[in-house]
């Protein structure tokens, strides 16, 4: 009898901690985000990825997300903030940490990707062959662009020669030469502070592409929307290199295709979202809704050369090349 009930106990105990065994097996992850769950990222492309994840690793990993900057609610910080472990998991923007990842200032040369779907697919294949530099200190999950910046502005802009002696927010070294070259003067400020800015009159607008100045509500302050191809802003999903180590193999395993999987939901997402931004503002009154002409495309070419010769030395020719084919390559798919 005695025989049998200890059996029965260890049976029991075993069946009770059966669950607990399988929880300790789930890492939780947290991936912190600077701006509201309600952006297009969020609902288009990281969810999405969080639960193929999930599913792909039968429950290995389970990402929780901090969204508003519940885990530190500075842009600039958050690379920072990877790597300090305050977060596991963090969306970087690398131009936002200068002379961190020179060579992601490449995909922000104007007159290059036309969108998001392009220039995504670009930061992955050079991702891919191990182009980008300075990637050591952490584990790098996704690499994708957002699309194209264009200029919005309260002033009416139908050519470039409007813009001559606005105050304009840029986004770092290159859209600060990029607003130089056209004749206005950049201002740099968090992406969270343009909208406000620009109501209180100290910013004329903004060099933003169409899915930031939607999250943002810069084109709620904005009336002159001048569409055109600044450059591409690129973009990190990064992990704490400790956190990654301590990853099941299987979930390891699974970077590759994850890093693929978030550049085509990224380039479709936010592709679509521009067409429907731009649709809204070409039937909203009292906007003005201006694609950039031949002859300012021309004269840009001009103005930017000299910006995208010193890119091209700066990264070396193998990188520039790189990314000139990734983007024919790309095209030629679509």
């Amino acid at each position: 009898m005695t025989r049998v009930l200890t059996t029965v106990g260890l049976g029991t105990a075993l069946l009770v901690a059966a669950p607990a065994i399988a929880m300790a097996e789930a890492k939780e992850v947290r991936f912190g985000v600077f701006f509201s769950d309600r952006a297009n990222v969020v609902g288009k492309v990281l969810r999405p990825w969080a639960k193929w994840l999930k599913e792909k690793s039968a429950g290995a990993v389970k990402v929780k997300f901090f969204f508003g900057g519940t885990l530190g609610r500075n842009p600039r910080e958050q690379y920072k903030l990877v790597r300090s472990g305050i977060m596991d998991i963090g969306f970087v923007v690398p131009s936002y940490t200068p002379g961190t990842f020179p060579d992601f200032d490449l995909f922000q040369a104007p007159n290059m990707a036309r969108n998001s779907t392009e220039g995504s697919y670009a930061a992955w294949q050079l991702y891919k062959a191990g182009l980008i530099r300075n990637l050591d200190k952490i584990k790098v999950l996704g690499v994708f662009t957002t699309g194209a910046y264009s200029i919005h502005t309260v002033k009416p802009v139908k050519t470039i020669a409007d813009l001559r002696g606005m105050k304009l927010r840029a986004g770092g070294r290159v859209q600060n030469r990029i607003v130089t070259a056209l004749g206005a003067t950049p201002v740099g400020m968090r992406v969270t502070k343009i909208a406000e800015n620009i109501s209180r009159g100290l910013l004329d607008g903004s060099v933003s592409e169409w899915n930031a100045a939607k999250t943002f509500k810069i084109l709620k302050v904005t009336k002159s929307h001048f569409h055109t191809s600044l450059g591409v802003l690129p973009i990190m999903v990064a992990m704490n290199k400790k956190v990654y180590e301590a990853l099941p193999d299987k979930v390891k395993r699974l970077v590759p295709e994850g890093l693929a999987l978030m550049s085509q939901l990224q380039g479709a997402a936010s592709d679509k979202a521009t067409a429907a931004s731009i649709a809204k503002v070409k039937i909203t009154d009292g906007t003005i809704y201006t694609p950039v002409s031949a002859a300012d495309r021309r004269a840009m070419k001009e103005a930017f050369a000299g910006i995208n010769a010193d890119l091209r030395k700066m990264v070396g020719e193998a990188r520039w090349q790189a990314y000139e084919k990734a983007l024919k390559e790309v095209r030629g798919n679509n």
